[in-house]
């Protein structure tokens, strides 16, 4: 029987091992919520706020593991897309670039 953990993804941070789940490795791989490279960042920058470890090591490794990425780009009023649907319609954008 194979064991469920061989393959582990381990996030050091400040001399500290984080191990995922099987379920965030899962996500990390399938990006099910289509995420663009600036959404990753997005949620990411969203966890850092939060004393949640786990989550704030799945994004970082995300960004540096996931080969799923949607494409990004920016809307038509200048949005960064965060999210694309399967069908390639997008589901989150950024707020405005601001003008200076």
């Amino acid at each position: 029987m194979k064991d469920e953990y061989d393959q582990t993804f381990i996030d050091i941070q400040d001399k500290k091992k984080v191990y995922l789940q099987k379920t965030q490795i899962e996500y990390i791989e399938n990006n099910p919520e289509g995420l663009t490279k600036e959404g990753c960042k997005e949620h990411l920058a969203n966890w850092e706020l939060s004393h949640n470890k786990y989550m704030k090591a799945m994004y970082r490794i995300m960004l540096k593991k996931c080969e799923k990425f949607t494409t990004s780009g920016k809307t038509v009023d200048s949005r960064i897309i965060l999210s694309r649907g399967e069908d390639g319609k997008i589901t989150w954008v950024g707020e405005p670039e601001k003008e200076e």
